[in-house]
């Protein structure tokens, strides 16, 4: 498991947002608030237990961060 894959993907898709009923509430879900007019950012970490990466082997990712980025003026 590679964790850049996955924060490239979710960089890739934040500004394809538009502005439809649905994805806004997936953005104010995410960001913790509807999206305003200006930037909002929301940063999100996940720390594996030993536990957990013994019972995934060729796991390699131990940690990992995502900041999240919805910027009405790259939409």
């Amino acid at each position: 498991m590679r964790s850049s894959g996955w924060m490239t993907i979710a960089l890739a898709v934040l500004p394809a947002f538009t502005a439809n009923a649905a994805e806004s509430d997936f953005v104010a879900r995410l960001m913790g608030a509807p999206p305003g007019k200006t930037a909002a950012f929301a940063c999100f970490t996940r720390v594996y237990d030993p536990a957990h990466l013994a019972a995934h082997p060729q796991q390699n990712v131990k940690t990992m961060m995502l900041l999240a980025v919805a910027d009405p003026a790259n939409a």
